[in-house]
């Protein structure tokens, strides 16, 4: 199940302003990872294919130090807004991992907390080893807590949604194997494509 799109950005408040000129909707405000030195803004992305799913716009924290280390999803490096990843709502990553063996390799699980204006947010991630370019989606269980495309700012739909890989074929296996039915296209260069549609006017990403 799709859980979510990352847009990832050097200056996340221009992106949002950017965002909701094109489209008409303001991402409302998640909240800060502590010690990753990101904060994020979401909004709730009507008409995805499995229901429940969300743009989350992540970039530098500026109310945090510098991290130790690199900040997630190429950040650091990036000069301008990009979709970079997606991710795939799982329940039991520890399960889903030993199920991908041989298939995929992925990373242990790790705990994730957030603060959020709804409260405390608990969560556990897992990262497939190589993307792809971002093709293949890292995972994510909530465990007990409320799912953010319920309590984020609404107005905004997915209007099509693809990957792009020079061999779609196998990304599309994979893909099957995690239990997503994503569109793989033919391209030169991995990546990913979505359109945003809102009250103002659509969006391409």
């Amino acid at each position: 199940m799709i859980d979510h799109l990352v847009l990832a950005s050097p200056d996340p408040l221009a992106t949002r302003s950017w965002l909701a000129e094109a489209t008409g909707v303001e991402l409302g405000a998640g909240g800060p990872h502590v010690g990753l030195g990101t904060t994020n803004w979401l909004g709730t992305l009507e008409g995805g294919p499995s229901g429940g799913t969300y743009l989350e716009l992540i970039g530098p924290d500026p109310d945090q130090p510098e991290p130790e280390a690199a900040r997630p999803f190429g950040i650091d490096d990036l000069a301008e807004a990009r979709l970079v990843t997606w991710c795939s709502r799982q329940p039991g990553l520890v399960a889903l991992r030993s199920r991908l063996a041989g298939v995929l390799e992925m990373t242990e699980p790790s705990p994730m907390q957030r603060e959020a204006p709804a409260g405390l947010l608990s969560w556990e991630l897992a990262f497939p080893l190589d993307d792809q370019g971002g093709v293949v989606p890292f995972f994510i269980d909530w465990l007990d807590s409320p799912h953010p495309s319920t309590v984020v700012t609404p107005g905004l739909s997915l209007a099509s949604f693809a990957l792009v890989h020079p061999d779609p074929e196998r990304m599309a296996e994979v893909l099957a194997a995690i239990g997503e039915g994503v569109p793989v296209e033919a391209g030169d260069e991995p990546g990913i494509r979505a359109r945003l549609t809102g009250p103002a006017g659509s969006i391409d990403l």
